[in-house]
């Protein structure tokens, strides 16, 4: 990353060591977001292993958010440590340097809601038509 712009846009992440097949502190909030989740119809298709481990971010006095893309959606779940989610609110364009911010989601099905799991069933048999019958 020898641009600047880059490093600067980049300062404030931390990327995860390649993975090892245990769990650890990287997949930790996302277990706390499966325990809360488990049985409510809203989150059927929530599946820890359909999540890819992208990053975290630090942010000075505030939690560090991990964030988790789920495999099919690509769309972003981003956890703090006690299980708290989070949505990113992009930077203005009009505005050099404005990289964006973390808000808190008002709940958790809020940002289940915003992974479009409901859109995963109708992928279910896509597999087995690939052959033309």
């Amino acid at each position: 990353m020898g641009d600047p712009s880059l490093r600067e846009a980049f300062r404030d992440y931390v990327f995860p060591p390649p993975p090892t097949g245990d769990c650890n502190e990287w997949c930790a909030p996302l277990h706390l977001v499966e325990r809360a989740v488990a049985g409510e119809s809203f989150a059927a298709n929530f599946r820890v292993e359909d999540f890819m481990v992208m990053a975290a971010v630090r942010r000075r006095g505030k939690p560090r958010l991990y964030l988790y893309k789920h495999s099919f959606t690509r769309r972003y779940l981003n956890v703090d440590v006690k299980g708290g989610t989070w949505r990113y609110v992009p930077g203005r364009y009009d505005r050099p340097g404005d990289q964006g911010t973390y808000v808190r989601c008002t709940n958790l099905r809020a940002a289940i809601d915003e992974l479009r799991l409901w859109e995963l069933p109708r992928f279910a048999g896509w597999a087995d038509d690939a052959g033309g019958g």
